[in-house]
């Protein structure tokens, strides 16, 4: 429809503004946002839950307030939509009153991360559960990340290929040191355990050294 854009299924969209009244405007073609919301909101970082919602005909209208006494100041806003099934999502816009600004956000110091794990960042079942590129997403949130990159491959480990025979962990390791991340996160690996104690702790050496 006419003014809305379409968002990559586990996207986002971040702006700022100074408006303590404002309404974003969302949609997903075939399912309500009013009966099922599948998106999230965060200002400043913090999970908010919006002061009204109203929805038809697949497009929804959600109400952020702050009340009046809470004055003019600028607040970063992220809507975070979600992996379902590879969808795509809608952004209708941000409403403002006449005196509102709305801004790109401004990324005073982007903290770049590499997030190496298995199925519970890279699988696609797991990212249904939650809005954004779900684990990878939410820990970027969490951590105040603003370059998060997701290395999830389902099936792999420090020492075990993925499931369709992608390299283990080392080789993530070395595709990312090109892009020298500030931080980085192992999660691993259950899928490990039918080697041994002795090629699991050898692999996982080689990758944190390799840092």
């Amino acid at each position: 429809s006419a003014g809305v854009q379409k968002v990559q299924a586990g996207g986002r969209v971040s702006f700022t503004t100074d408006e303590p009244l404002f309404a974003i405007k969302l949609g997903k073609p075939g399912l309500s946002l009013y009966t099922a919301p599948i998106y999230k909101i965060y200002i400043d970082g913090r999970d908010v839950t919006p002061s009204n919602v109203y929805a038809g005909n697949q497009i929804t209208h959600v109400i952020i307030n702050f009340g009046l006494t809470a004055g003019r100041r600028v607040r970063r806003v992220d809507v975070l939509f979600p992996s379902i099934m590879g969808t795509t999502c809608y952004f209708g816009g941000v409403y403002l009153s006449s005196n509102g600004r709305v801004s790109s956000p401004i990324e005073a110091s982007p903290i770049r991360a590499a997030l190496i794990t298995d199925s519970q960042s890279g699988a696609q079942d797991y990212k249904n559960f939650v809005p954004g590129e779900g684990l990878s997403d939410l820990l970027a949130d969490e951590m105040g990340w603003s370059d998060m990159w997701n290395l999830g491959v389902p099936g792999s480990g420090y020492v075990k290929p993925g499931t369709n025979g992608e390299e283990p962990y080392l080789y993530r390791v070395q595709q990312m040191l090109a892009k020298s991340p500030d931080a980085w996160v192992f999660f691993g690996s259950t899928n490990d355990t039918s080697y041994s104690p002795a090629q699991v702790q050898a692999a996982a050496i080689a990758c944190y050294q390799a840092i």
